[in-house]
């Protein structure tokens, strides 16, 4: 909305945006109380290559990561209570930089889950883990707490007897790329299906985080008012595009999660569980006064 409180975006657009805002509450409710691995899973069977870094842990973390990410989105967007004169003002850089914030962070959940075998599981798994680790190390603050790090990642490589050359770090393009196309053929999640999109998506959203230049050019619109004015405000599909990205990798990588656990069948029923508990908290849009 603007300063006098005129919506800029249809009941159809901000429809769709709290559709994804209340898709990440109930997933993180979900993997939040979901149990770890059931033994002979697929994931119990990964971990044990890796032992001390169980790999369910790790994809839990990129995802919970992911949630914390759209759960800001969530409280800021589509809160679960509105006040009659609330306005929300919606800008295209922090949407964006949310966006794929959360789209890094699932798909490398995702990227490790959609390995055909717990041995490439796993391999996927100490390529994330040592990038990880190569990152602490550079941010550590003292020379005691950088030789800490770099040690025990070369003890955990010689307990593993694995060279570190055989784990190179990928990058977020091809990690977002890969766990796209395995999504959107294995969950035939349609908001993926388009490589191209989502690559251009993902550098709209990187360069909006970056402050670049040509995402504000290209991904800012004119907006038509009641009072037939008009102004300058984010593209809504830009926006929508963003979001359902990362809804939609974020959403995956829960979903195999569990099943790679072998525990689909309790993370549907929390899932169940948290659309009773959140509608029961939710304000109808009719309660709320004008979007």
């Amino acid at each position: 909305m603007d300063n006098g409180g005129r919506a800029f975006f249809s009941a159809e657009q901000t429809d769709r945006w709290a559709e994804v805002a209340h898709s990440a509450r109930v997933n993180e409710y979900a993997l939040a109380r979901l149990e770890a691995p059931v033994q002979f899973s697929p994931l119990w069977e990964a971990s044990r290559f890796v032992p001390g870094y169980p790999v369910a842990d790790w994809c839990r973390s990129f995802l919970s990561a992911a949630f914390d990410h759209l759960l800001l989105w969530a409280d800021y967007a589509a809160p679960l209570k509105f006040l009659p004169d609330a306005q929300v003002v919606i800008r295209l850089r922090p949407v964006l930089t949310i966006a794929r914030a959360a789209m890094e962070s699932a798909a490398q959940a995702v990227w490790v889950l959609s390995a055909e075998t717990p041995r490439e599981t796993a391999v996927r798994h100490v390529r994330l883990l040592l990038w990880d680790l190569d990152e602490q190390q550079k941010a550590a603050t003292t020379a005691e707490r950088k030789a800490t790090i770099r040690d025990s990642r070369s003890a955990f490589l010689a307990f593993i007897e694995q060279d570190e050359n055989d784990f190179k770090a990928p990058n977020y393009l091809d990690v977002i790329k890969g766990a796209a196309k395995w999504a959107a053929d294995t969950a035939t999640d349609a908001r993926l299906e388009d490589a191209a999109h989502v690559e251009r998506i993902w550098r709209s959203c990187a360069g909006a985080a970056h402050g670049k230049r040509w995402p504000q050019d290209e991904l800012m619109t004119t907006v038509k008012h009641d009072d037939g004015s008009e102004s300058v405000g984010p593209d809504p599909i830009a926006i929508t595009d963003a979001l359902n990205i990362a809804d939609a990798l974020a959403a995956v990588g829960g979903l195999y999660l569990a099943q790679r656990s072998r525990r689909l069948d309790e993370f549907r029923s929390l899932q169940a569980l948290a659309l009773v508990a959140y509608g029961d908290l939710i304000t109808p849009w009719d309660d709320a006064g004008d979007r």
